[in-house]
């Protein structure tokens, strides 16, 4: 059948060979069970693309849990329409040759239409565009945090389950300019070669230029992920002597970075950003005393649960710690987002099988309620938008928590209008980059 035909409807000859297999598929097989009936007791699969080891696994592990975890409670009580989930996993590895190779196997030999995951940017973006070339037989959940994934290359086949690269960095540009716009004169940036970095960077120089024009950006670094040396790069900031220094390096690169700033006293030289400091997973291995640890760095956070007593959370981190030993960060959250999207799509849709159904409830935007947050997905480009939140890192003083925590002059923020580009603004980007692409209204 060609694409016009399927889109407009059937003729009908088209119609007459549907209604008899229809009819044949209402039969009782030679069990005496209804083959409709049989692939609607079939679990969902959903493929999950997680970095299972090596330096960033403290992602991926404890999302790993928090999968685990969700899909039982969500089972306990008759999954999606009556269809129990079954998550099916692969390692991620920080490669986007091994991410579309993952993604392809999940949908081709596992029979997963919905796939969820990677924490790489690089390796989201391609895992987008490879389900966008299979033309309708999947769709991806992305989490990584570039803005690219959902604006400038979005389709109609994609969405993000967490705040974008955008909003990443506004926390972090919106609370420096807060806590010191008056006093910096000069900013220093560090970011990580790869499309997340380059985009935290381009955020963050733009709303300072815009808020405190009088500072002036005087240097640039891009190492690489992966980076094990960061001793040239520090060096050049000490002896460039910024006001402030804004970073997005993550994961166990923060580890060696911190570390090996710390051996220079770069942290008592400069006042330090960086987006997700509040809630990034190589916290967990930082204790009291620790002479590394990142006290009265400046940190955004998407899901700062060491701040709240709400039960429901409470349960979630403690559930996600005791399956992984490390504590949830930014990923974890996110797969209770994605969950909760897709089962309220589905229930609106009326169904777990018809994709296109689903995405048309997409396209309507939806607004959920996630591990005790308001969590909404607006339908124009399946961007999520969630609170977050920006402060000084300090030891926690209540003792619950071993690891640097946002402290006492933590704030909220979700303006949406101010975290993230408008729907417009995305459309912009789309065409500029020749995306023709646009969605429903």
């Amino acid at each position: 059948m060609d694409k016009k035909q399927d889109r407009k409807g059937m003729n009908r000859r088209t119609f007459v060979k549907t209604a008899v297999a229809g009819a044949a598929g209402l039969t009782l097989s030679s069990w005496g069970v209804p083959t409709l009936l049989k692939a609607a007791n079939e679990p969902l699969k959903i493929g999950c693309i997680f970095p299972l080891t090596g330096p960033i696994s403290g992602y991926g592990l404890p999302a790993k849990a928090a999968m685990e975890y969700l899909c039982e409670k969500m089972n306990a009580k008759d999954g999606i329409m009556g269809r129990k989930i079954l998550p099916i996993y692969r390692d991620e590895q920080a490669s986007a040759e091994v991410t579309v190779r993952a993604l392809k196997d999940l949908v081709v030999n596992e029979g997963c239409t919905f796939v969820h995951g990677t924490l790489s940017s690089a390796d989201g973006i391609a895992a987008s565009l490879a389900v966008k070339d299979m033309n309708g037989k999947a769709f991806f959940g992305a989490y990584g945090a570039s803005s690219v994934i959902t604006e400038e290359k979005g389709h109609r086949y994609v969405l993000r389950s967490s705040g974008n690269s955008t909003s990443w960095t506004r926390v972090a540009a919106i609370g420096s300019v807060r806590k010191w716009g008056k006093d910096v004169k000069t900013i220093y940036c560090i970011n990580p070669d790869m499309a997340f970095g380059h985009s935290m960077q381009e955020e963050f120089v733009a709303y300072w230029k815009e808020h405190a024009p009088n500072a002036k950006f005087i240097g640039e670094k891009w190492p690489p992920l992966g980076c094990t040396d960061f001793t040239s790069y520090i060096t050049a900031i000490i002896s460039a002597k910024p006001d402030l220094l804004q970073s997005s390096i993550y994961g166990g690169d923060a580890t060696i970075f911190m570390k090996q700033a710390s051996a220079y006293g770069l942290l008592k030289r400069v006042k330090m950003v960086s987006q997700d400091l509040g809630l990034m997973a190589f916290l967990n291995d930082i204790r009291k005393g620790d002479p590394h640890a990142p006290i009265g760095v400046l940190g955004g956070a998407l899901y700062p649960f060491y701040l709240f007593n709400d039960p429901e959370i409470v349960e979630f981190y403690t559930e996600v710690y005791k399956r992984s030993k490390w504590y949830p960060s930014t990923m974890a959250p996110a797969i209770s987002h994605y969950l909760k999207l897709l089962k309220f799509a589905m229930e609106k849709a009326g169904t777990t099988t018809d994709l296109e159904k689903v995405i048309d409830v997409y396209d309507g935007g939806i607004t959920v309620n996630s591990v005790g947050i308001k969590y909404e997905m607006r339908g124009c480009d399946h961007q999520g938008m969630a609170p977050n939140w920006v402060g000084t890192l300090e030891w926690d003083p209540t003792g619950r928590f071993p690891f640097p925590i946002l402290g006492k002059d933590t704030v909220k923020l979700d303006n949406n209008a101010e975290m993230y580009h408008s729907c417009e603004e995305v459309k912009e980007r789309r065409l500029k980059e020749g995306n023709t692409y646009w969605y429903k209204k």
